[in-house]
């Protein structure tokens, strides 16, 4: 009983410890502060070297971290590389859904760096296996109707469409406007993506959210 509770209070110190110092890399992460977010991700990996009993969601953590702030530098190369660890962690912990968010940030990457194929795989593997609606199966659902589009298979794309808003609807997320609109691009319908992103601007303003892709709204205006 004393072990259980020893590893009980442990969770709970590296829980407490690490997001202390994450929320103060987000906090500069968010500001623009990269040199400084990753000092903060170093100070939580310290933390983590400093205590080898914490639980491996410690390290899983720490190396989410590092791909949050390779995402916001640019470096999606990076940003896969640290996914794939995080996943493969994940899956070699038994933290099932750790492992399954992770494959979903690792199809993300994919698509940033023009892997669409694989991106693809990677969202029809955790959509085969949800459960029921929820955000991340909105995600994977809602990423592969867009690597269809940017693979070019428009008809498929479409087709998958309607389940992709299905499911984003559930969960109130936005983000299927956008990529409706880039498939109306695609398809040529120009007049119909920028009623799509006119509807999208105006609900993100409505939410305090920033706009969605500046590019794709100069594409559709450019177009008129």
């Amino acid at each position: 009983v004393d072990d259980v509770d020893a590893r009980e209070r442990d969770a709970v110190g590296v829980e407490r410890d690490l997001e202390r110092v994450g929320r103060r890399g987000a906090r500069e992460r968010h500001a623009g502060g990269l040199e400084q977010a990753r000092a903060w991700v170093d100070e939580m990996a310290h933390l983590l070297h400093a205590h080898p009993a914490w639980p491996p969601e410690a390290e899983v953590f720490v190396i989410r971290a590092r791909a949050m702030l390779c995402s916001r530098s640019g470096d999606f190369e990076g940003t896969l590389r640290h996914r794939q660890e995080e996943q493969a962690l994940a899956h070699r912990s038994g933290l099932a859904m750790r492992a399954a968010v992770a494959e979903l940030n690792v199809g993300w990457a994919l698509n940033r760096l023009g892997r669409h194929a694989e991106a693809l795989a990677a969202f029809r593997t955790f959509i085969q296996a949800a459960s029921g609606p929820d955000f991340n199966t909105a995600f994977a659902q809602v990423h592969a109707v867009r690597s269809l589009i940017l693979m070019g298979r428009l008809d498929e794309a479409l087709a998958a469409a309607p389940a992709a808003l299905a499911a984003s609807r559930c969960v109130n997320w936005l983000e299927m406007t956008g990529v409706a609109a880039l498939l109306a691009v695609r398809r040529g319908h120009l007049h119909t993506a920028a009623l799509l992103l006119g509807h999208a601007r105006q609900a993100h303003v409505v939410r305090g959210l920033p706009p969605p892709s500046a590019p794709l709204f100069d594409h559709c205006q450019a177009a008129e």
